[in-house]
């Protein structure tokens, strides 16, 4: 047995410290002992002198811890800012005392974690219903563009993430930190995303509430989105308008593969997300609530004259509306079930749903039924992001009163910031001229759908205050088949629907 003592001098993070070694084996090589000292000295505990640390918690509202941040540490002293790594708990150690700090948290990546389209229809709700926000908390993270302010430009900006169309956030970082400790989560004022410290004299914890942009219903995971590389389905379901559907509706995803098919109740903004590459799929889509929704005695006679020759249906929506039983014919057959329904002899129909979904992208045709398609096939899926749209039809409601297109606004205003809308020439035949008024900048979003609800024309413009005039020409407008369309202008608090005629 032999003892050797080594006494070794560290920087002045350490102290000197002596080790003893005990060996039966003197001659072990050198790299034995070295790698014995090393583990030794990495056990002694750091002393900064009077040196102070700063130290917290990193998570989310609901308790979410959140990984891969950075908190960064500010001082007018050489050698700063330093960057400290956050997984959950952080420690920035050995700060000199007597001196100024400004601390932040920060992560901008992992986007889409906590993120669908769910979040736009509640957001949508929000900003449309004047539902209130469970906290500022919510608000901070439906105010995607950073503005201050909820508006729909916020849902646009999300849905361009949702989609693909941007890699990030124009105005903003996917999250964005608070000093938990002083937050209220009732008073905007007490959300503060930089803490100073005056004249360091104590340890300094400093904890951290962490808001995922565009996650507005709280869903976040710990560490990021982990699908197993999981791809999503999404997309957005209209009505015969061109608006978002209002509903809930029950979305079922078939496939060959174990656990399926699955089933899930969203909004007519969807995401179905993580599911595996290579592999054959089947959508479908379901609902069946409020069968008089939009039906009348007024549908029941719109029908029986459409069946006499007298007032033909213009469009394959009303015929489809008006097949009652579902027989890909209008007959007075159809008449008798929509009666029953009416008169509450029946409390829905008997071989339809009160609510029928199309593929959006498809020309539909009642007498050829390979154009409705209510099942979209996905196979051998290979993007990471499937975008599939869908419209929705009203079974009865042939004169589409269920949805309130029209020459009005089919969304309810909060605020007028967008006035006096109107088109000419209408009828128009290359050209459609929008006058208008806007109180404020603004992106609007411009849609144009047809009789069906299929959506022919889509674009943004940047809208400045004051009277103003839009064009939309081109091809795409040129080659409109001649009938019925509907021109809808989506603006930061309001929306207008004009009917359109092209001849």
């Amino acid at each position: 047995m032999y003892s050797v003592i080594f006494f070794l001098s560290f920087s002045s993070v350490f102290s000197t410290q002596c080790i003893l070694l005990e060996t039966n084996e003197i001659m072990k090589p050198t790299f034995t002992i070295l790698f014995t000292l090393v583990a030794l000295c990495l056990q002694a505990q750091v002393d900064c002198g009077d040196d102070h640390h700063f130290y917290g918690t990193i998570s989310t509202s609901c308790g979410i811890d959140i990984e891969a941040a950075f908190v960064n540490i500010s001082s007018n002293q050489p050698e700063y800012p330093q960057v400290v790594n956050g997984d959950t708990f952080y420690d920035g150690l050995c700060h000199a005392p007597g001196f100024d700090y400004e601390v932040v948290c920060y992560k901008n990546d992992d986007i889409l974690n906590g993120v669908s389209t769910l979040d736009l229809a509640i957001m949508q709700q929000l900003i449309l219903v004047e539902m209130p926000f469970e906290s500022m908390l919510q608000f901070i993270a439906a105010d995607v563009n950073n503005d201050g302010v909820l508006s729909t430009l916020d849902i646009v900006e999300l849905e361009k993430v949702i989609l693909g169309q941007q890699q990030g956030f124009t105005n903003n970082s996917s999250w964005r930190f608070f000093d938990a400790d002083k937050l209220d989560p009732g008073d905007l004022s007490t959300f503060h995303e930089v803490v100073s410290i005056e004249n360091l004299d104590a340890l300094q914890e400093i904890n951290w509430i962490g808001v995922k942009i565009g996650d507005v219903n709280c869903t976040v995971v710990s560490g990021g989105v982990n699908c197993d590389d999981g791809y999503r389905l999404a997309g957005t379901v209209f009505d015969r308008c061109g608006d978002v559907f209002a509903g809930e509706i029950e979305y079922k995803l078939d496939s060959n593969q174990e656990g399926y098919p699955m089933e899930y109740i969203q909004t007519g903004f969807y995401d179905l997300a993580c599911h595996a590459e290579s592999e054959d799929y089947t959508i479908s889509l379901y609902n069946n609530d409020n069968v008089l929704n939009g039906v009348s005695t007024l549908d029941h006679v719109m029908i029986s004259r459409h069946i006499q020759g007298i007032e033909p249906f213009n469009s394959v929506a009303q015929l489809i509306a008006a097949d009652i039983n579902r027989d890909n014919s209008i007959t007075a057959a159809d008449l008798v079930e929509l009666e029953k329904v009416i008169l509450g002899e029946q409390p829905t129909f008997t071989n339809n749903t009160s609510w029928r979904f199309f593929d959006a992208s498809a020309d539909l045709d009642l007498s050829a039924p390979e154009t409705l398609i209510e099942e979209i096939q996905i196979q051998d899926l290979q993007t990471d992001l499937v975008g599939l749209d869908w419209l929705a039809i009203k079974i009865g409601d042939v004169n589409n009163s269920s949805l309130g297109c029209g020459v009005t606004s089919s969304l309810p205003k909060v605020n007028d910031v967008l006035i006096d809308v109107s088109v000419h020439p209408n009828p128009f035949t290359q050209k459609i001229k929008i006058d208008l008024s806007s109180l404020t900048y603004q992106e609007i979003s411009i849609r144009i759908v047809d009789a069906n609800g299929k959506l022919v024309y889509r674009s943004f413009k940047q809208i400045h205050s004051g009277d103003q005039m839009i064009i939309i020409e081109g091809q795409n407008i040129e080659m409109l088949e001649n009938g019925l369309y509907f021109l809808t202008l989506t603006g930061e608090h309001s929306s207008s629907t004009i009917q359109l005629i092209k001849s």
